[in-house]
């Protein structure tokens, strides 16, 4: 389990995940998951730039810090070891 999220805070930690990493996030109101890269992350939100399904435009969605128990994250700088999150420590 990562530490995506500060400990006792709803603030996300910027040591653990930075803008240029790989992301796979699904929000529990979703059927699947995005995939895509981290183009901007604070301590309150992080998002995701994705390519849709037209071509040659892009798109994006924002992980609130606030929200994270919603969602099911798994990200990555290079994807040799690929962090995962998931509210109450469920297995994703």
């Amino acid at each position: 389990m990562s530490q995506l999220l500060k400990e006792g805070n709803a603030t996300f930690n910027m040591n653990e995940i930075e803008v240029g990493y790989l992301i796979w996030a699904k929000h529990n109101t979703w059927e699947v998951g995005m995939t895509g890269i981290v183009v901007s992350v604070n301590a309150n939100q992080i998002t995701v730039q994705f390519p849709n399904r037209i071509g040659s435009s892009t798109n994006h969605f924002i992980i609130n810090a606030a929200d994270v128990g919603l969602w099911k994250i798994r990200y990555s700088e290079n994807l040799e070891k690929i962090m995962e999150y998931s509210e109450g420590g469920e297995k994703l």
